[in-house]
């Protein structure tokens, strides 16, 4: 199991008293230690973990309940969210009045203030290609004879950018596509991973794992300065554990300056 970046897993909510639970054998102690951590946030003020009720007599169940529980927590054997038709929708937008060359220009400035030191763009005449590389640690439960370990890895991580532009009557409709991906370091002998990272990408797919609330955010923010809107939008300002995780604003490093 792995939990990606340190400290990934959200703050407790309410009691910060951790739910009494049997010490499971082996390696799912480990396992136990962060359902206490995820238990303890859905039953604020300190009442009794739902599980830990029916352990009586039922350690084999609640040891496939926990099991399940880290398998959502970690990603392990989550099968890939199919692209919404609400993905689709959000990841194009229509400016009325607008040029390609426009957009384009807007685009590009819109990628660059999310991390104005590091956003690298491909120089192109009709569309817009831009990465931002990044460094990131993840966290893995390991268990070392009765003691539940947690190790470190390192790795390097890029976001590609993409948008197309189509002119049509009345002005020009600009879609967004986005991917990510993260290595560990010590696969960066690979020289094909290496030029990957360095790589610029086109015809990027969607995917289910992109956000509705990321096309919106970067078509709002194009919209504002070609001038169609009256204000910036600003990323979220509440905990990303509390709502949908956004490249735009919540991978490691971002700056989102305004302009």
């Amino acid at each position: 199991m792995t939990i990606h970046r340190a400290g990934l897993l959200p703050p407790l909510i309410g009691s910060t008293q951790a739910v009494a639970m049997p010490r499971l054998p082996n390696a799912l102690h480990g396992m136990q230690l962060i359902w206490q951590r995820w238990c303890t946030r859905f039953t604020p003020g300190g009442r009794v973990c739902p599980l830990q009720t029916h352990y009586q007599g039922m350690q084999s169940v609640r040891a496939v309940a926990i099991i399940a529980v880290m398998s959502v927590v970690s990603g392990c054997g989550i099968v890939p969210k199919k692209v919404t038709p609400e993905q689709t929708a959000a990841s194009t937008r229509f400016y009325p009045g607008k040029t390609a060359a426009e957009l384009k220009a807007a685009s590009e400035k819109t990628l660059t203030l999310l991390v104005p030191d590091r956003m690298k763009l491909d120089e192109r005449e009709n569309d817009v290609r831009a990465r931002y590389n990044y460094s990131y640690a993840q966290t893995r439960i390991g268990y070392v004879g009765n003691t539940t370990s947690f190790f470190t890895d390192h790795g390097i991580g890029v976001t590609w950018y993409e948008v197309v532009f189509t002119e049509e009557a009345g002005g020009t409709r600009a879609r967004l596509a986005y991917l990510n991906r993260g290595d560990l370091t010590k696969n960066l002998i690979n020289p094909e991973i290496t030029a990957l990272h360095n790589s610029f990408r086109s015809d990027i797919p969607m995917t289910g794992r992109t956000s509705v609330e990321d096309f919106t955010l970067f078509h709002d923010r194009v919209e504002y300065l070609v001038g169609l809107r009256s204000a910036w939008a600003p990323c979220p300002t509440t905990n990303v554990t509390e709502r949908t995780f956004m490249e735009f604003c919540d991978r490691t490093g971002l700056k989102n300056d305004a302009p």
